[in-house]
């Protein structure tokens, strides 16, 4: 699922009973666009241990399990 999308964000979230907390200043990663390029200057490849900080919902985890 594209996790990335905020019709499909605010499903998910809506499904696990939270959401974004504005007093934590949260902020998710909605633009596709953007998740392309962090993979893109990521240089990852297959093998390689990856650590992701804050991953909140896992847009860019999902896609770089895909990669």
């Amino acid at each position: 699922m594209p996790i990335y999308r905020i019709s499909e964000l605010q499903e998910y979230l809506a499904s696990l009973e939270r959401g974004s907390k504005r007093t934590l200043s949260q902020n998710f990663l909605i633009d596709g666009n953007v998740v392309q390029k962090i993979l893109s200057h990521a240089q990852c490849f297959p093998g390689d241990i990856v650590l992701e900080i804050g991953p909140g919902p896992g847009a860019v985890t999902e896609a770089l399990l895909k990669k």
